[in-house]
């Protein structure tokens, strides 16, 4: 076992004791408490622990935001691989006309390209998250554990979308006008 072992990972949460099962429980100083320990003094205090300058703790999520950055890195790489295969295949219909109404040219284009993209802009999704997860004490993605992860399911899916939409769009280029 190394830093960064998912198997090191040991989470601590803090929860307010139930007063009506425990009626000598101190509530509001309890509450002071979680209020302080959550809050980004709090928060900085836990992470500037040392002891002889190494740190012991790692925030796992300092996020106010409800989804957080990573799901906001997802969408991000979501929106820039539909704007980039959309638009690639937007010029190639256009540069191409009679090319792009061919079967084979299609499936070039979505074997080939439609992956490639897909593969740069959630390829760098992961990568950023595994960093943010590093320097957070967040337990990391990479290397993925199997080829049915949550990472590889959710690209397949976005795959299976993306190729169902510009099949559609295909299709409307065999129809005369």
């Amino acid at each position: 076992m190394v830093e960064g072992d998912k198997r090191m990972f040991n989470q601590y949460d803090v929860i307010l004791v139930n007063p009506a099962k425990h009626p000598d429980v101190k509530k509001e100083l309890g509450q002071q408490f979680i209020d302080w320990l959550i809050s980004l003094d709090g928060q900085k205090t836990i992470a500037d622990y040392k002891i002889e300058g190494e740190q012991l703790f790692y925030l796992t999520n300092t996020s106010r935001w409800f989804f957080g950055e990573i799901v906001l890195i997802d969408l991000l790489a979501l929106v820039v691989a539909i704007a980039t295969v959309s638009i690639l295949w937007y010029v190639l219909k256009r540069t191409f006309p009679d090319e792009a109404k061919d079967l084979q040219f299609f499936l070039t284009f979505i074997i080939v390209a439609v992956p490639f993209v897909m593969l740069v802009c959630f390829g760098a999704a992961v990568v950023n998250y595994d960093v943010i997860a590093a320097r957070s004490g967040w337990p990391l993605v990479l290397p993925l554990d199997s080829a049915l992860s949550a990472q590889v399911v959710g690209l397949a899916a976005f795959y299976i979308g993306q190729t169902m939409w510009l099949w559609w769009d295909w299709r409307k280029l065999q129809i005369p006008r």
